[in-house]
């Protein structure tokens, strides 16, 4: 537009120039013309948006990370005259969202539906709307900035797991513990009352039939144990940058968080990064939605290496406590692995592999140290399937090693 105003400007001096030079009645006609159309111009984008109304519907306000983010703007035009364009854009934080530009005719109105595709985790913001208009030869613009804001926050999207063990400690004579459970289980405690919702295949028939009403199951599970997910935020390791481990990390918790939490078992979520976020174990949806607030806008910007961050928590890790670490530190790895051993804990290490990002170090020496503790170590690695990599085939050697009388189990044996 200051192009174009420059331009129009140089050949009014111009002509204005030549008129004054040459008196010729042409030139003096053409100056007079120029300036005309320029005052003309200037009207015309002042008042274009007379009459121009503009709202935004239908926005998504909650959304995984791969899904569609969409508002649905209506402009209208309650004026007598048409506009040549009306150009309407959204100017909140929505990475790569598309504006419009059309014409309206009097007494009309159109829709659109702005949307993209949500590429990156985190909270956002929809609006306000600035719709802006014009001359028909672009030398000025009229704005107006309209309609509300609204946050939206993209939720890391969790990849489906179905082999996900644990390390676990050989404990004998404990006598274990129960929990009551939705689930059916093979331990039934009791019976009760039939109410609505309950599935009949709860249905106790012997009792039912004695008592004359219908009498429903009770199920317990055997409890193992809560189990915290530990996701290294410390900025001092993270390697690879946008697609680097700070995403892979937040994938995986999301992941683990999701597979584990379809379990009888509560899971917690511990991290340190642009704050530190922390969740005491608990179960359902409700808990997953929880962590994947945090996990959506979480940043590695921690200064606190994962092992100091570890023996800080200590405190809220019982014995019985199960532990899954998340870094892409070999150091804090064996360090974590190390602190399982230590206090006989259940659990796994998640290793993002540093070679995968780029990083120039030898990590096998301490990598068969860790795998030499018997603890579930896996390797994740950028570009790779997550699902096979975290799954019991991927331990690989992890299985053979004696390990301080540890084995293995699934979250389903664990829950019960």
């Amino acid at each position: 537009m200051w192009t174009r105003r420059v331009f129009f400007l140089t050949l009014v001096a111009l002509s204005l120039a030549l008129t004054l030079a040459s008196g010729f009645y042409a030139m003096s006609r053409l100056f007079t013309v120029l300036i005309a159309s320029l005052a003309l111009s200037w009207l015309w984008a002042r008042y274009s948006l007379r009459g121009i109304t503009a709202v935004a519907e239908g926005r998504t306000t909650l959304a995984q990370v791969g899904g569609v983010l969409e508002e649905r703007v209506t402009v209208r035009n309650a004026s007598n005259l048409p506009q040549a364009w009306i150009h309407v854009e959204d100017m909140g934080t929505i990475p790569d969202l598309p504006s419009q530009v059309a014409g309206l005719a009097p007494k009309a109105y159109r829709s659109w539906t702005l949307e993209t595709q949500s590429a990156r985790r985190g909270r956002f913001r929809w609006g306000p709307l600035r719709i802006s208009s014009g001359d028909p030869l672009g030398l000025f613009k009229a704005e107006r900035v309209v309609g509300e804001t609204e946050s939206i926050t993209v939720y890391p999207a969790p990849v489906p797991l179905d082999d996900f063990v644990l390390s676990t400690s050989d404990q004998t004579g404990d006598a274990p513990e129960y929990r009551a459970t939705t689930q059916i289980t093979p331990n039934v405690v009791s019976v009760r009352r039939y109410v609505i919702g309950d599935s009949l295949n709860r249905i106790h028939w012997k009792s039912s039939a004695k008592l004359n009403r219908l009498m429903v199951k009770e199920f317990e599970t055997e409890v193992h144990g809560d189990l915290w997910i530990v996701l290294d935020l410390n900025r001092g390791v993270q390697i690879g940058g946008d697609d680097g481990t700070e995403e892979l990390g937040v994938t995986i918790a999301a992941s683990l968080s999701k597979f584990l939490l379809g379990y009888d078992n509560g899971v917690g979520f511990l991290a340190s990064g642009d704050v530190e976020y922390a969740h005491t174990p608990a179960l359902g949806d409700r808990q997953l939605w929880r962590i994947l607030e945090s996990l959506a806008i979480c940043r590695a910007l921690g200064d606190r290496p994962l092992r100091a961050f570890l023996a800080a928590q200590a405190p809220r890790f019982s014995r019985e406590t199960g532990l899954i670490v998340v870094t892409p530190s070999m150091e804090d790895a064996v360090a974590a692995g190390m602190f399982m051993v230590e206090r006989n804990a259940p659990g796994a290490v998640v290793l993002m592999g540093p070679s995968s990002f780029g990083a120039q170090q030898n990590v096998l020496p301490a990598l068969g140290n860790l795998i030499a503790t018997g603890v579930a170590v896996y390797v994740v690695n950028q570009g790779g399937e997550l699902a096979r990599e975290l799954s019991f085939n991927a331990l690989g050697s992890v299985v053979t090693q004696p390990g301080a009388n540890r084995s293995f189990a699934t979250p389903g044996r664990w829950g019960g």
